[in-house]
């Protein structure tokens, strides 16, 4: 009988493996079970499931239109930092800062394995809204992770600089050496201003030079 609890489960189950084994049908399963059963009990878990799916190829659009049918709390604990997670990622590629924000505030300050790519996030789009003591409260706490503690000292010291802690950019400086430097010649510059800031004329020379020789020098920055 369609009604059976017995039979929706093993829709449910049906939908829910085809999905974990890839197979073509599997999305068309969940979304027929959604449509013929509205209010069952697993409808929160289908829609999960399949924000997930279009999560996974990277349809943030899509992905958002199932994840934003529920709210943490339909799920059960064991999901709930994955779905702040996601959600907030899918926010911030589809360019909702602030929603995204909010997701992962929910999450950096947890011990998932989603707590530091969360923080990482947050702390970049505060430091994209000037925010710049919350995102630098936020990036030195991820100096010794190994997924992004090679990119971290290239904002610090930017902040570090936009603050002007100028001291405190040339004491961080050496730490950039094995760092992931996205813009090296605007580094230079800043590193090499500082070390002038602080009365450093020999080492700012060196970091200016190198500055000079990345970039064609205007006589404004001359």
């Amino acid at each position: 009988q369609p009604n059976d609890p017995m039979q929706i489960k093993a829709l449910y189950y049906e939908g829910m493996s085809a999905l974990e084994l890839f197979n073509n049908d599997a999305v068309d399963l969940l979304k027929r079970f959604i449509m013929n059963y509205p209010e069952s009990i697993y409808k929160h878990m289908v829609h999960f499931r399949l924000g997930n799916y279009y999560y996974r190829a990277k349809d943030y659009k899509e992905a958002l239109a199932y994840f934003n049918k529920f709210s943490a709390i339909d799920l059960e604990q064991e999901y709930r930092q994955e779905y702040f997670f996601k959600t907030g990622y899918a926010n911030f590629q589809e360019g909702n800062n602030e929603l995204a924000r909010t997701a992962f505030s929910e999450v950096k300050d947890g011990d998932s394995q989603y707590a530091n790519p969360a923080l990482y996030y947050f702390s970049h789009i505060s430091y994209e809204d000037k925010s710049y003591q919350t995102a630098l409260d936020g990036f030195l706490k991820l100096e010794g992770d190994e997924g992004f503690g090679k990119v971290v000292p290239y904002y610090i010291i930017q902040i570090y600089y936009l603050q002007g802690k100028y001291e405190e950019v040339t004491s961080y400086a050496p730490k950039l050496e094995n760092a992931t430097i996205v813009n090296e010649k605007d580094i230079n510059h800043l590193i090499g201003d500082a070390y002038y800031r602080t009365g450093k004329y020999d080492e700012a020379v060196t970091h200016l030079e190198k500055f000079d020789q990345l970039a064609e020098t205007t006589r404004d920055e001359d």
